[in-house]
C-alpha cells in the first residue's frame, strides 16, 4: 500500500473542494502557522485526521471516480452502462463488502489494508529461532515467580520493573515454564490481557518467539481482540490466548449467550491470568473483566512500571485499592550488591540510556476556571479543552518545532513528541516538513495499516520526527529514539513515565547510550497545589537544564 499515492489521489480533488472538506477553522490555523495551504497539504490533512473514513463521503467518493476513463471504470464495474456514472457509482455503503472493495481497488487498495485489525490465524504459529537468554535480574524475578505459582496461596501478586527493563520477555518466560511443568493431563491454558491492540500483538509476538525456542511441544495461540469472536477453543495444546480488557467486558455484559458462555468457559480452564499495564487493574471495567476470568484456582500475575493510582499530592486509596486487589503482594527489581535504586542500576549496565533533561519554557500562560478546575482538583488530569487550546497556540507550536528541528535535523536524532491534541500532531507534523525535517503524525484516528507503515519506516531511520496524540505511550518499540518531547502537560505519573519510557532502551538492549528528555513548561495560572508530574522521577534523571 503507497500511502503517498493514496493522498496524491485526494489532492486531485483540487483545493476548493478540499478545502470546504478541512473547514474554516482548520484552514485558518494552518495559515496562522504559516503552511502554504495547498491541495497536497489539505489532502494530508484531511487523510491524518480522518483516515480512509474519509471515504464515507459519498461526494468525495464522487469526486474520485470522476477521475477514472470510462474503460478503467468499466472494467471494476463491468460493461459501460449508464449505471457507470461516478454519482450513481458513489451511492453505497462505507464497509467490509464488495461495493468497497470494487472502489478501493481504483485506488490499489485492499479492503485489509482499510479494516485490517492486525488480523491471523487463530492457530499455532511457526517462527525463527531466538536465541536469547534473560538477564540475571528477569532471572531473579521469574524465579520468585515460579515460586509464587508452585504454593497454593497467595493467589495474586503484582510485578513491578522499570520501563524498558523486560516485563513482557520475563513474564513470557514464566510462562514457558509454567506450562512445561503441568501434566498433559492437567489444565494448560494462560490468558494474557492488555488494554490496547499494540500491547496484545507484542505479547502473541513474544510468546511465538521465546515457545519456538524452549517450547517441548506445538502449541495454539488465539488472538481475541478487536472485534474477534472466539468461537472454539482447542485445549489439548498448550494455549496461549490473549485478549483485552475491553473485549472481555463486552463478553461478560453481552447479550449473547454463545459469547458470553465461550469466555465463561474459559474461567474454569484458565490456570494463570497475565495482567498487563496493571496499574489500571481496579479501574471499574478493568476490575470486571479480571475478575471474570478469575476462579478460586486461577494465579493473577500484574506487570506494570508504575505500581500506583493515585497522583502527586493526593491522597492514595486508589493506590491502596491496587495494592489490596493484589493481596498487597508485590516482586520487585533489586539488585543486593550494589546501593543503588532499579534505574541508577540499569543504566550503569546500559540496558537504559542515561537521561539529559532540558526545560522548555513555552511561553503560554493560560487560566483555568470553572469544570476545568472542579477536573483537575478531582485529579484527574489536565482537561481535554485546556490540552486543546495549547495545541491551539501558533507561539507555542512554533517553539516546540523550533527544538524539534534542532534535535532532529540538526543533531540527526530519531525524535519521538506527544502533543496535546490529534490537530496540533498532525499541524505539527506538516509545519516541520515545511521546515524541511521530515515528519509524520499519528493519532488512534490513523488506520492501523497506515500506522504499521509509518512505524516500520521510522524505525528504519527513513524519517526523524514521530508527532502523536494518544497514542505510542505504550506497546511500541523503536529502541534507537534518541529524543523525547512532552508537548502534553499531565499531572498523571503513570502517563508520564510511559512518554519518558519510549526513550529509555539502553545500548545492551540495542538502544542508545543517551536520550534527550524536553518538558515543555506552560504557565497554567489556578492550578491547585499539584507538582508537574516530571518532578517525580528527579531522583531517577539528575538536575533539569
Amino acid at each position: 500500500m503507497d500511502i503517498e499515492t493514496v493522498v496524491d489521489t485526494i489532492a486531485n480533488i483540487g483545493i476548493g473542494p478540499l478545502s470546504s472538506y478541512l473547514g474554516e477553522k482548520r484552514e485558518k490555523q494552518l495559515r496562522a502557522l504559516q503552511i502554504k495551504v495547498t491541495a497536497h497539504k489539505i489532502a494530508h490533512t484531511l487523510f491524518q485526521e480522518h483516515g480512509f473514513d474519509l471515504f464515507k463521503d459519498k461526494g468525495i467518493r464522487e469526486r474520485i471516480l470522476k477521475m477514472f476513463p470510462i474503460k478503467i471504470l468499466s472494467k471494476i464495474y463491468g460493461d459501460p452502462l449508464p449505471i457507470l456514472d461516478p454519482k450513481e457509482l458513489a451511492q453505497f455503503n462505507w464497509g467490509n463488502n464488495s461495493s468497497t472493495k470494487k472502489f478501493l481497488s481504483l485506488l490499489d487498495l485492499t479492503l485489509d489494508d482499510v479494516f485490517s485489525t492486525e488480523k491471523h490465524d487463530l492457530s499455532f504459529q511457526t517462527v525463527a529461532r531466538v536465541d536469547k537468554s534473560l538477564f540475571d535480574y528477569q532471572d531473579e524475578i521469574r524465579m520468585k515467580l515460579n515460586a509464587f505459582l508452585e504454593n497454593k496461596n497467595p493467589r495474586r501478586v503484582i510485578v513491578h520493573m522499570p520501563t524498558g527493563s523486560g516485563k513482557t520477555r520475563t513474564a513470557i518466560e514464566l510462562i514457558s515454564d509454567f506450562v512445561r511443568s503441568r501434566k498433559n493431563s492437567e489444565k494448560r491454558l494462560v490468558v494474557w490481557m492488555a488494554h490496547s491492540e499494540e500491547l496484545c500483538e507484542q505479547a502473541v509476538q513474544a510468546f511465538l518467539n521465546t515457545w519456538s525456542r524452549i517450547g517441548t511441544e506445538e502449541a495454539n495461540v488465539y488472538r481475541v481482540w478487536g472485534g474477534r469472536k472466539l468461537t472454539n477453543i482447542d485445549l489439548t495444546k498448550p494455549t496461549f490466548l490473549v485478549t483485552s480488557f475491553q473485549t472481555c467486558h463486552f463478553a461478560s455484559v453481552s447479550n449473547s449467550n454463545e459469547r458470553f458462555e465461550i469466555m465463561e468457559s474459559l474461567r474454569s480452564d484458565c490456570n494463570l491470568l497475565i495482567v498487563d499495564e496493571a496499574h489500571m487493574s481496579t479501574a471499574p471495567t478493568f476490575k470486571q473483566a479480571i475478575n471474570f476470568l478469575c476462579d478460586r484456582e486461577t494465579k493473577l500475575i500484574g506487570l506494570t512500571a508504575t505500581p500506583g493510582r493515585h497522583h502527586l499530592d493526593s491522597e492514595e486509596k486508589e493506590t491502596i485499592k491496587l495494592a489490596e486487589f493484589y493481596e498487597n503482594n508485590k516482586i520487585t527489581l533489586k539488585n543486593k550488591s550494589l546501593n543503588e535504586n532499579p534505574i541508577e542500576y540499569l543504566q550503569n549496565r546500559k540496558i537504559l540510556s542515561k537521561v539529559e533533561r532540558f526545560r522548555l519554557e513555552s511561553g503560554v500562560d493560560i487560566e483555568i476556571t470553572g469544570s476545568a478546575l472542579a477536573t483537575i482538583s478531582a485529579l484527574l488530569d489536565i482537561p481535554k479543552e485546556i490540552l486543546t487550546k495549547l495545541g491551539q497556540n501558533v507561539k507555542r507550536t512554533f517553539i516546540v518545532a523550533s527544538k524539534v528541528i534542532e534535535l532532529a535535523k540538526v543533531q540527526n536524532k530519531q525524535t519521538i513528541v506527544f502533543c496535546p491534541s490529534k490537530e496540533n500532531a498532525i499541524d505539527l507534523a506538516l509545519l516541520l516538513q515545511d521546515k524541511g525535517c521530515l515528519a509524520r503524525a499519528i493519532t488512534s484516528e490513523t488506520p492501523i495499516s497506515t500506522r504499521r507503515v509509518w512505524l516500520s519506516q521510522f524505525q528504519q531511520r527513513k524519517f526523524n520526527v514521530l508527532t502523536n496524540f494518544g497514542v505510542l505511550t505504550t506497546g511500541f518499540d523503536a529502541p534507537e529514539i534518541e529524543a523525547v518531547v512532552i508537548a502534553r502537560p499531565t499531572t498523571s505519573v503513570v502517563l508520564y513515565s510511559q512518554m519518558v519510557g519510549r526513550g529509555l532502551r539502553g545500548k545492551a538492549v540495542k538502544g542508545t547510550d543517551n536520550c534527550t528528555l524536553v518538558d515543555v513548561i506552560d504557565n497554567i495560572r489556578n492550578m491547585p497545589p499539584i507538582p508537574q508530574a516530571f518532578t517525580f522521577f528527579d531522583d531517577h534523571f539528575g538536575e533539569l537544564k
